[in-house]
């Protein structure tokens, strides 16, 4: 018995061919494998980032409107309204409020604003103790520096909800003129304590929170982690969240936490976000997101793959020619004993 020379270079080549498509599909398997984990676990850094940074907005919010609702109910507020917004009064305020943010070094700005209407007030600042930037002694403003601020936002915000919450915010750009985003809390101060009528408030307190250690920290995450106001606009800079990633921005209304991979007019790219829950319900989003091919790279992680794949065919190839080696010489020796 001998085997057919031809036949045995052809099983020889389908055997190799069949090596080198076993080391391509391991070069594909490790590709496909190694890029989902990798995605996957920047996912889940980022995810991890969002969610403290959500939580240090989230908490400089609760500790500032503690503050104000203590300040709505405090012996000297009471005895202002008993008295009425003389300057007197006032001056007690001011001090007052200037204990209290001599005990919180965030507290950047806080002013008593009058009603829009009643008392003769109309949107006027009754008080405003100030911190300027690298000065830890906040200082009352002098009455002849006080404006009026009847179409401010957080105060116009206030008459929509209940006296006793509290509205907050995160100017989108630097406030004037502390020259940086800040964090806005206002509250109402209710005449009577108890009283839950906006239109019987005595004032409104506004609060502006320092928040450059946290946006420093956002700034500093790999990647950088952006800040973005209830509107959806990005805190400190341009753009929008709904534009750049509306199915993040779509996906946060409903949920506290996302982390997905999307494509985005940049290509495909892997985003995190989390809800930062300010005191009035507003909720401010925290979101990291890095390209896919950034995460994965793509060169190296190829190149891992090529050889992965090559290794696998050099070892199968390898035991094809084992394997024929053996077949023949048991077929040589087969022969010589027929």
């Amino acid at each position: 018995m001998k085997l057919h020379r031809p036949l045995g270079w052809i099983v020889a080549v389908l055997l190799v061919l069949a090596a080198a498509g076993s080391g391509v599909l391991v070069g594909v398997r490790t590709y496909a494998g190694t890029e989902a984990a990798l995605v996957s676990a920047a996912l889940a850094r980022m995810s991890a980032d969002a969610a403290r940074h959500a939580d240090a907005i989230a908490g400089a919010a609760a500790r500032g409107h503690e503050q104000l609702l203590a300040a709505t109910r405090s012996e000297v507020m009471v005895m202002a309204i008993s008295y009425g917004a003389n300057p007197s009064q006032m001056t007690y305020v001011a001090r007052d409020l200037q204990v209290v943010m001599l005990r919180n070094e965030s507290f950047l700005e806080w002013s008593l604003i009058g009603p829009s209407t009643g008392h003769g007030t109309g949107g006027l600042e009754l008080a405003r103790v100030r911190r300027s930037p690298g000065d830890s002694r906040p200082r009352i403003v002098p009455d002849a520096d006080l404006g009026a601020r009847p179409n401010d936002p957080s105060v116009l915000a206030v008459y929509t909800i209940r006296v006793g919450s509290t509205h907050g915010t995160v100017t989108p750009q630097p406030a004037d003129p502390l020259g940086f985003p800040v964090l806005r809390l206002a509250t109402g101060v209710p005449e009577l304590v108890g009283d839950l009528a906006p239109a019987t408030m005595f004032g409104i307190f506004v609060l502006d929170i320092d928040i450059r250690p946290a946006l420093l920290a956002m700034a500093a995450s790999n990647p950088p982690a952006r800040l973005v106001n209830e509107r959806g606009e990005y805190v400190g800079g341009t753009g929008r969240l709904n534009v750049d990633l509306p199915q993040v921005a779509s996906g946060l209304r409903f949920t506290d936490t996302m982390a997905v991979r999307i494509a985005a007019p940049s290509g495909e790219v892997a985003a995190a976000g989390n809800v930062a829950k300010l005191p009035g319900g507003q909720r401010l989003i925290v979101v990291e997101q890095e390209a896919v091919a950034d995460i994965v790279d793509d060169r190296g992680l190829l190149e891992n793959a090529v050889t992965a794949g090559a290794v696998t065919a050099a070892l199968v190839g390898a035991a094809i020619v084992v394997l024929l080696t053996l077949f023949r010489d048991a077929i040589r020796r087969r022969t010589a004993y027929v």
